[in-house]
């Protein structure tokens, strides 16, 4: 019988998970291959890790806002089948074991225009399809003819843009809801209409056809440069009009641009279309390219991708963000695939609604983990045939288990119903003390297992891995900022290091002794949507450039019955660094952080109520509002609040700016023979920072390793980039694929 070829993952985030995961999807895949994951610290989940304590009465704490879009296939393949192959025995510790139940959808959004410090909410829903995206997570995505249908129909057709463009009446002469009409009694509204009208007869001939002949385009492009010429018209009789401007014009807008230039580049009519080709451009310098109106660029409808994707420049949300046309573009047209709502928000958090079962399911498998292992260098060689390799892998053992294993997780008492206590297991906030050699002292110094250099943390244990030993081939699934700090600093590494920017974050939970509802943010009840009092932001004011409600999740935390919080906000943003902050600057940056929530709440809360069209002062904020389990008074109860600053190496947020696509190399381009990449930061097609860009990663990478997944069932991947597949064809036939 052959030797098991043992694998190290380096790296417990979401795309070591996923690594792992896939490896273990391959037939037979454990007579074959040892796996095992390597995690500093005491927690799997990387930029997704929670953590819960008794003390703060098993809050959920995160990293930021965290959530899964209906186009997230690989994702959802992966959730799905962990789900549903999760052993029985493993339900009493879940607070969810059937997956819709683990996941909430909704499509409402809450975007807030700001003209000179003049906010304005623009509550509107996304575009809802039918079924639900775990259901057939890796059907295929649509041929180019019926994508294009579905980004001209969301112009031209209600039931797939719902309120977005508010609502087209058949007969024409109610075509926009009241709010909107208003701004369109104008003699410019007629031609609007007649424009608009046919477009959409454009658009229901090309149902028709097989493929889009020159004609067909040209006609198609007329048709939408009139719709683009009425529109601009109208943005211009209300761009002085603040309150009267319309968030829907613009996104009226921004889609005209879109599908003009989708049209005239080919992007869904040239079998060969490259999403590449445009990545050397800024995503409003494309738009403006086919027409869009400069007043469009500023607007909640365009920068809220932005906003999602972290992209203002080195952290610094007081410059214009720096997203890739290309990585804009392909969001796009992606989220116009899948099924079910635009957004499912995890039940019980990110930690136990996706890292748990995940964890569990794969300990099952035989995957085994490494808790307290930070890389801290790793050395290569060349044997004789010049082919380089990584031969030693060298760790930071942080910290020891008394019994040689470590179990991460913790027992949280939680009452789900009324008299009915369970025990459920979480992550915890800090590691098990108990379960660590000199567990007290450690605990005692302060030391922060997470942190890249903590100041107090006792000398660390070493631990050397040798090739041909302890390991045989390797997954580095940690990010760019890591890479010249391992000794990670040539070839294609030290390129996405170098070409790949990144930036801090910052996230904040707030309670509330009411709730987001009765504080005056609810759901239009003539928009239909799922019961979920989840909602989103992505374009909250600076510095918190996102803002998701999370009432219904306070039920799966541990606050006493008689007296608990009824809203809960999470809001995340960029921040700026220029350096590695010390303990004391962390210190200080934390504190005016969360000033700045108090300044941005102070905006919006007055007289118990979220009022966010008034501009208040901050000293008007009305900190009763605020949930303080403590019983402190006034600016004090923000004290009781958590506040998150992500400014570590390995927390940092990888970017998709201009030109960042060719920084991002493949899974099986390391320049070491017995190495594969995985990480959001890898060429994965959606090259963006996001959990499917991570998921697809640690997917690519087995791929690379075994051959298994084949490259069809990488969804997404060679979506756009024809480039893409020509690369996985000759890697494989180069013998690159498989690298076991």
């Amino acid at each position: 019988m052959a030797k098991r070829k043992k694998i190290a993952i380096v790296g417990g985030g979401p795309a070591g998970l996923s690594a792992a995961f896939h490896l273990t999807q391959v037939k037979d895949w454990d007579a074959q291959y040892d796996i095992t994951v390597y995690q500093p610290g005491w927690r799997l989940g990387g930029k997704g890790a929670t953590g819960r304590g008794e003390d703060t009465h098993w809050r959920v704490e995160e990293h930021g806002v965290h959530g899964f879009c209906r186009f997230y296939f690989n994702t959802w393949g992966m959730i799905k089948e962990v789900y549903e192959k999760l052993d029985p025995s493993h339900y009493p510790k879940l607070m969810s074991t059937e997956l819709p139940d683990a996941f909430l959808p909704t499509s409402f959004s809450y975007p807030i225009s700001n003209a000179d410090e003049l906010y304005k909410p623009e509550p509107s829903a996304l575009p809802r399809h039918t079924g639900k995206p775990w259901c057939t997570p890796l059907a295929p995505l649509p041929e180019p003819i019926t994508l294009l249908e579905k980004l001209l129909r969301s112009i031209t057709h209600r039931q797939n843009l719902n309120d977005a463009l508010a609502s087209f009446n058949r007969d024409l002469q109610e075509i926009y809801t009241s709010s909107f009409q208003r701004i369109l009694n104008t003699p410019n509204r007629v031609k609007l209409m007649i424009a608009i009208h046919r477009a959409k007869a454009a658009v229901e001939r090309l149902s028709e056809r097989e493929h889009v002949t020159d004609a067909i385009r040209d006609t198609l492009i007329k048709r939408f440069k009139s719709v683009q010429k009425y529109t601009h018209q109208e943005i211009k009789n209300h761009e002085n009009d603040q309150r009267g401007f319309s968030y829907r014009l613009t996104i009226l807008d921004i889609f005209t641009a879109t599908i003009i230039g989708v049209l005239k580049e080919g992007y869904l009519t040239e079998p060969e279309a490259e999403l590449d080709h445009i990545d050397d451009l800024r995503a409003d310098v494309w738009l403006r390219m086919h027409g869009a109106h400069a007043s469009s660029m500023n607007s909640p409808a365009f920068v809220a991708v932005p906003n999602i994707l972290f992209s203002s420049p080195s952290g610094n949300d007081n410059r214009y963000p720096e997203l890739s046309a290309a990585s804009w573009l392909g969001w796009l047209l992606r989220a116009l695939t899948g099924d079910g709502d635009y957004y499912y928000f995890f039940q019980a958090g990110t930690g136990e609604s996706v890292m748990l079962p995940l964890y569990l399911h794969l300990v099952d498998q035989g995957v085994k983990f490494e808790f307290f292992h930070k890389l801290r260098s790793v050395t290569t060689a060349t044997n004789g045939r010049g082919d380089r390799r990584i031969h030693t892998l060298l760790f930071d053992q942080q910290a020891q288990p008394t019994d040689g294993e470590y179990y991460p997780l913790i027992n949280m008492d939680w009452e789900k119903e009324p008299g009915a206590p369970t025990t459920k297991e979480v992550w915890p906030n800090e590691p098990r003390w108990d379960q660590l050699v000199d567990g007290t002292q450690l605990k005692d110094s302060g030391v922060d297992f997470e942190a890249w250099e903590s100041p107090s943390s006792p000398k660390p244990g070493k631990v050397t891995l040798t090739e041909g030993s302890e390991f045989d081939f390797v997954v580095m699934a940690i990010p760019p900022s890591v890479f010249p700090l391992v000794g990670l600093d040539f070839g294609a590494w030290q390129i996405a290091n170098e070409r790949l920017s990144t930036t801090a974050t910052h996230a904040a939970q707030v309670w509330f002794t009411k709730s987001t509802a009765e504080m005056g943010w609810s759901f239009d009840p003539d928009l239909e949507l799922p019961h979920t009092s989840r909602y989103a932001s992505p374009t909250f004011p600076a510095p918190l450039s996102a803002m998701v409600a999370f009432d219904d999740l306070i039920q799966y935390e541990g606050w006493p019955k008689d007296d608990p919080p009824e809203g809960l906000l999470y809001a995340c943003g960029p921040i700026q660094t220029d350096k590695k902050a010390t303990e004391p600057e962390k210190l200080i940056r934390t504190q005016t952080h969360a000033e700045s929530i108090v300044r941005v709440l102070g905006n919006f809360l007055k007289d118990g109520r979220l009022d966010i069209e008034a501009r208040h002062d901050a000293m008007t904020l009305d900190f009763e509002l605020i949930y303080d389990r403590e019983g402190r008074e006034g600016p004090q109860r923000m004290g009781y609040q958590f506040y998150k600053v992500n400014d570590d190496p390995m927390e940092a947020y990888v970017q998709a700016p201009p030109r960042s696509a060719s920084g991002r190399m493949h899974a099986w381009e390391t320049g070491l023979t017995n190495t594969v990449a995985a990480g959001d930061w890898i060429y994965t097609g959606i090259n963006v920072g996001a959990f499917e860009s991570a998921v697809t990663g640690g997917k690519l990478a087995a791929f690379a390793l075994t051959g298994e997944p084949h490259i069809d069932e990488i969804k997404g991947f060679d979506f756009l980039h024809a480039g893409a597949r020509r690369k996985a064809n000759k890697a494989q036939a180069d013998g690159l694929i498989p690298l076991i």
